[in-house]
């Protein structure tokens, strides 16, 4: 594995085949940043839906916000991230499975923050998470 200043630039493990299902979650995420971050306004188009409401779950909007960006260095991070880890998990765990892993652990993960957010500091209970 190759850092820059703490920050992952590259892994040595081959790929036997092209990661599509990384390359579609990003471009997925770019598509929903730049429409959320220069949305046009109109009475049909409102992405604050999709944002993840602790005090209103839905399944829908779990599954929604990890395509959601705060900003540059938000969707930056996550993206060198998500390029230098996900694309071997794929090679390894397939396309499926490995979508399955990454809409999974957004779940759990938007859920576990909801839950201990209500433990620990409910007055942020109301803010929704991106």
């Amino acid at each position: 594995m190759y850092f820059f200043y703490y920050v992952p630039i590259g892994i040595d493990i081959a790929l036997r085949r092209r990661p599509y299902v990384t390359y579609f979650l990003c471009a997925i995420s770019v598509i929903c940043f730049l429409i959320y971050k220069y949305r046009p306004y109109g009475p049909w188009w409102d992405l604050n839906l999709l944002v993840f409401q602790p005090q209103y779950p839905t399944l829908a909007t779990a599954i929604t916000h990890p395509f959601l960006h705060g900003g540059y260095f938000h969707i930056i991070g996550n993206f060198v991230y998500l390029l230098v880890f996900g694309r071997p998990l794929e090679d390894r765990l397939g396309s499926f499975r490995y979508y399955l892993v990454f809409i999974v652990s957004a779940v759990a993960g938007v859920y576990i923050h909801t839950a201990l957010t209500a433990i620990y500091s409910p007055e942020y209970l109301p803010y929704g998470i991106i």
